[in-house]
């Protein structure tokens, strides 16, 4: 790609653009090394021999950091169009717009940990979670704060907004104006997860058949069993059936919540 960066290593006030790599399109930063007010645009990952062709403009594992810088206009062959970050680190104060990734995650994919604070995330498309993936399998909680997550797109799956698979934290941040292809227009909920003090709102499902409602189920908020939903407001979304949020299971909670309409 364009920069290899780690070990406390910085690249500040730089512009990486029209890169290629297996991973990390312009950059790949880890063991604490940051990336602090550039720009990161057009580049690309792709899969080959060195990586899974994650992170389009940045992969930022093992407590990498990237503060005040704007990511758009990249591609990646798998996870995180703008960034893909795993195993902790941290992405805050940046803006994260039209990125593309083939699987998961269109603006960024938060893996196995990961902190994505105060930024803005919007215009980004990917097959599962148009604009942030949360995954976690064994490691720390991934877990988004403060942020805004507008006007996203999956092309088929689920989670237009933000899919939390597996556990994740989504708190005090807006979600609104993104469309799933399949079920969750703003947030998809699978086995567990947390949202607390969010606004959840005209979020959609692709509306496939031209009837008016959106095609899939949760056109705000989809939970499929141990989630937890607290003080969030979900209003004027749009599905085929449950239009702000899916029948809950006996095992999700929601707690002090606000819908509209009912």
């Amino acid at each position: 790609g364009g920069v290899y960066c780690e070990g406390g290593g910085i690249v500040d006030n730089c512009i990486v653009e029209n890169c290629r790599a297996d991973y990390g399109g312009g950059i790949r930063v880890f063991n604490l090394g940051r990336i602090q007010n550039c720009i990161i645009r057009n580049n690309t990952s792709v899969k080959g021999p060195g990586g899974d062709g994650g992170g389009g403009g940045i992969h930022a594992r093992n407590n990498a950091e990237v503060y005040d810088t704007t990511i758009y206009g990249n591609t990646a062959a798998d996870s995180g169009g703008g960034i893909k970050l795993s195993q902790g680190g941290t992405v805050a104060r940046c803006t994260i717009y039209n990125n593309t990734a083939s699987r998961y995650g269109g603006g960024i994919y938060c893996f196995e940990g990961g902190k994505l604070s105060e930024s803005q995330v919007y215009g980004n498309t990917a097959l599962y979670g148009g604009g942030v993936r949360l995954y976690r399998q064994s490691g720390d909680v991934p877990e988004v704060r403060r942020c805004v997550v507008r006007n996203n797109t999956t092309t088929t799956a689920n989670g237009g907004g933000i899919p939390l698979a597996v556990n994740g934290l989504v708190e005090n941040s807006l979600i609104y104006d993104n469309i799933a292809g399949g079920n969750g227009g703003g947030v998809y909920m699978h086995n567990g997860g947390t949202l607390h003090s969010c606004t959840i709102a005209y979020n959609d499902t692709k509306d496939t058949d031209n009837n008016g409602a959106g095609d899939g189920i949760g056109g705000g908020i989809y939970t499929s069993g141990g989630a937890t939903i607290r003080n969030t407001i979900s209003f004027w979304n749009n599905g085929e059936d449950n239009q702000n949020r899916n029948t809950e299971s006996a095992t999700d909670r929601y707690n002090n919540c606000l819908t509209y309409p009912a």
